[in-house]
């Protein structure tokens, strides 16, 4: 929506003080808004641009106001009875906005009136005599951004209320009297603007109104109720990033690839729900990014893989400030869209996560964050601020001054003023100065980290807002268009060689510019740009080459989905396709499959088409589904019919999973035949396909729940030993309580083993076994164990053969009567061959 700050022309007006303005193109001469009642007509500054059909003025709170000043504003403002009323829609919730006001709110000089927003909720505030500042009175819920609003606040000289969409919403009876004004006033409509702060709005104006008495509660509900049916239609949202060069299909593209990310990291999650890259630095780290990307990407709170995911990240808070970071994040998506009803467990974690987060911060002789061990860095930083941001917006309190600890930090990050540099032809910047962030002090300017910069800056100056202080506040807004500066002039959305992590700046870039305030500072294309490389990027698999690049894939595309037109993911199902050979068809679905027929060979239909009548066409009299091939399924025919593309759907349920060859087998009336001699037939075999069968995510994740229960191992000290580590996958991975992770052994251990010693011994009833492959992603890449050997305390031997299904633990009773001091499990054989990968995510003692 484009920016227009409105400003006042000011005409003197005689007699009562009451002003209005309708906001429409047929009001407007010269950039002014003639004034429907009253003599005062507001200014405009720059382009102006309407909804369809001229009414409502679009607003993208860019463009600065101009001002006019109002001298003895007490001969134009009402003394002591007084009232303001709009029709509005915000497309941005900021900590402050203003719709209408005339107002001083600098320290102990506060005076005047406005109507306007305050922490995401309406509000009125009024400076009276016996108040000697200005009172705020503030709607109880948020205000609902994207949709019309009237709004009025009323005040008697004894009583302040504030109205929302016709309903009483909040009202004050503190000190009242004569409203008290400063010598000279700015009157504003459209922003929140005093003599040292400017906060456009972002949205659409309709009409703005000061009346010079209380309206009644009767009048405000019937302009309520008539106006609200004369309201013009509103647009959709614009886009932020996304030019108005959009190609064509090109969001049926995006969604392609966000239904193909989310499957497959659905796809890689492990059966106790845990994604397991960057363990064990981060036990629950990935898994909190994981589940954080599927639910903005639109998977429901209730789908079976948030479900297990959220189990498992509630075992334990986080440790690690990039951990606490996202879980704040996700907490307020859960709050706030995902699922309400839960509102009080969710606040009581992320009261605990953001006082973790404040203890953790670096105090002597650096500021900011680290990991939280070892010295602060920017990119810890960086995370803190967007946990302290969720805060924020959840309304958690967090002292202020923290805000201007994290902005002073800024100072260990930049590499210097680097000097004057032209703008990048239409980025619409002119010549600046520049200023690159980096990791440490002891690092190369990066873009990801001057990112990190922006976000920081941007955060505190939404979270402490005016109590950020003059001199931060200041030296906050520096760094920030200094970052905004350099990242203009090295920009690029394909790389960032001083960095860490490319899919991390990519997310860093759509985080900075997703902040209030932030849309049109970033590059105007860089959703654009950005989304082409990562199209370019996604693997045949669906994903982004590893968990993380994955998820931090999802949560920059999905900025044109999920957050911008409520489009949900759609999680896509096994399926494969044969289209050469005489017959084609499709078979699709995990553990039961659904199989049908596509079409049949142009040249065979060709033949039977030829035929004179009634001969004509390929009639078909049974379709049989062979598995392996053995019929497994049958669908009869009209032979009298000649066949039309009929599908001939079946169903097979399998007991387990498997790759099995699929064939199709038609039955046809032979070539040259009536339609009616159906006994002489002739078959049309398809080529044979093969097909993984394998449970869904859902199956699998309901059949592993059983497994994971109370583990002795992990109640006592242990000592483990094994014949052989690979690297990476030591033997501690045993008893971690994390299934994405593992115990393997070198390749050339034929037969390995894994000794566990309790310190305690301890009697048990069983012992369950779970094979390193734990995820649907995995199973190509190991080969099932099948003969083990258990020996316990060095002397009871216990011969067991697991299932090929290696993806489901195994649970065997154990049938000791003494206590068990050492456990020793050796795998014996393989199911396919004696070579391939094997190894254990967990060995398990239940009492």
């Amino acid at each position: 929506m484009l920016v227009i700050v409105l400003t006042i022309l000011l005409l003197h007006a005689p007699g009562r003080n009451e002003l209005a303005w309708e906001f429409n193109a047929e009001s407007l001469n010269q950039n002014t808004f003639a004034p429907s009642i009253g003599a005062i007509s507001l200014k405009a500054n720059g382009a102006l641009e309407f909804l369809a059909g001229g009414e409502g003025l679009l607003r993208n709170g860019k463009q600065p106001a101009l001002t006019q000043l109002i001298n003895t504003p007490n001969g134009v403002f009402p003394k002591r009875k007084m009232s303001l009323e709009a029709w509005v829609v915000v497309d941005r919730l900021e900590a402050w906005g203003g719709i209408i006001g005339a107002f001083e709110d600098n320290g102990d000089f506060e005076r005047g009136w406005l109507l306007g927003i305050h922490n995401k909720r309406f509000c009125f505030a009024i400076a009276t005599e016996e108040q000697g500042r200005l009172e705020y009175l503030t709607a109880p819920q948020p205000l609902r951004k994207g949709e019309w609003a009237h709004v009025v606040g009323t005040y008697d000289g004894k009583t302040s209320r504030l109205y929302v969409n016709g309903e009483e919403v909040a009202f004050s009876d503190a000190p009242g009297g004569d409203v008290i004004y400063a010598p000279d006033h700015i009157l504003t409509v459209g922003s929140y603007k005093d003599t040292n702060e400017d906060h456009p709005l972002t949205g659409t104006l309709l009409r703005a109104k000061m009346h010079d008495n209380q309206i009644k509660p009767g009048e405000i509900n019937r302009h309520f109720s008539k106006e609200s049916r004369e309201l013009p239609a509103l647009p959709t949202p614009a886009m932020r990033g996304i030019p108005s060069h959009w190609p064509a299909n090109y969001q049926s593209t995006i969604n392609t690839a966000i239904d193909r990310g989310v499957t497959r990291l659905i796809e890689e999650q492990a059966r106790d729900g845990s994604w397991g890259q960057h363990h064990p630095k981060y036990r629950a780290g990935m898994t909190t990014l994981a589940v954080y990307a599927l639910v903005k990407s639109g998977v429901s709170v209730a789908h079976p893989s948030v479900q297990a995911a959220l189990r498992f990240i509630y075992q334990e808070d986080p440790r690690h400030t990039y951990t606490a970071g996202v879980a704040m994040m996700l907490l307020r998506h859960l709050i706030e869209h995902g699922d309400p009803d839960n509102k009080a467990i969710y606040m009581e974690r992320a009261e605990r996560i953001i006082d973790r987060v404040l203890e953790w911060e670096r105090r002597d002789p650096d500021t900011g964050w680290g990991y939280p061990e070892g010295n602060n860095d920017l990119s810890c930083t960086q995370y803190a601020a967007l946990a302290l941001w969720s805060a924020h917006e959840l309304e958690i309190k967090t002292p202020r001054n923290v805000y201007m600890r994290m902005v002073n930090a800024l100072n260990r990050h930049y590499g210097g003023l680097e000097g004057e540099f032209p703008a990048a032809p239409g980025s619409g910047f002119r010549p600046h100065l520049t200023k690159g962030y980096r990791y440490r002090g002891d690092r190369n300017d990066s873009r990801s980290m001057s990112t990190a910069a922006i976000t920081v800056c941007r955060v505190a100056e939404i979270c402490a807002g005016k109590h950020l202080g003059t001199t931060t506040r200041r030296f906050a807004e520096q760094q920030l268009t200094q970052a905004v500066n350099w990242l203009d002039h090295n920009w690029s959305m394909t790389s960032d060689p001083n960095g860490y992590d490319f899919y991390y700046y990519l997310y860093g870039v759509e985080r900075a510019a997703g902040l209030p305030g932030m849309e049109d500072r970033i590059r105007p294309d860089w959703y654009f740009e950005g989304a082409e490389f990562l199209l370019r990027q996604q693997t045949g698999s669906g994903g982004w080459r590893n968990q993380s690049n994955t998820a931090f894939a999802l949560l920059f595309l999905v900025k044109a989905t999920a957050a911008m037109t409520g489009k949900k993911a759609t999680i896509l199902g096994h399926t494969a396709e044969e289209t050469t050979g005489p017959l084609h068809f499709r078979v699709h679905g995990n553990m039961e499959v659904t199989l049908f027929m596509t079409g049949i060979d142009p040249g065979v239909l060709a033949r039977y088409a030829a035929q004179p009548a009634p001969k004509t066409g390929l009639r078909v009299v049974r379709v049989e589904y062979l598995i392996n091939g053995e019929p497994r399924a049958r669908v009869n025919a009209d032979p009298l019919k000649p066949w039309d593309h009929q599908r001939f759907p079946s169903k097979i349920r399998f007991k387990h999973p498997q790759t099995v060859q699929v064939e199709v087998l038609a039955t046809v009336v032979a070539l040259g035949e009536y339609p009616d001699n159906y006994n002489k037939t002739t078959e049309l075999r398809s080529k044979p396909m093969s097909y993984k069968v394998e449970r869904s995510q859902k199956d699998l994740l309901r059949d592993s729940q059983p497994y994971f229960g109370k583990n002795i191992l992990r109640q006592q000290p242990t000592t483990l030993y094994a014949s052989s580590e690979d690297a990476g996958h030591g033997i501690g991975f045993l008893l971690d309580n994390v299934h994405s992770t593992h115990w393997k052994p070198i390749s050339t251990d034929a037969q390995p083993w894994v000794r566990i010693d309790l310190q305690r011994p301890t009697r048990c009833t069983n012992v369950v076994l779970s094979q390193a492959v734990a995820s649907r992603s995995q199973t190509a890449n190991w080969n099932p164990i099948k003969d083990i050997k258990i020996t316990i305390n060095g002397r009871y031997e216990v011969l067991a053969t697991l299932h090929s299904d290696a993806i489901i633990p195994t649970r065997l009773e154990l049938n000791v009567k003494k206590p068990i001091q050492s456990l020793r499990v050796q795998i014996l054989s393989r199911w396919n061959g004696q070579t391939g990968n094997v190894g254990w995510a967990e060995i398990a003692l239940e009492p």
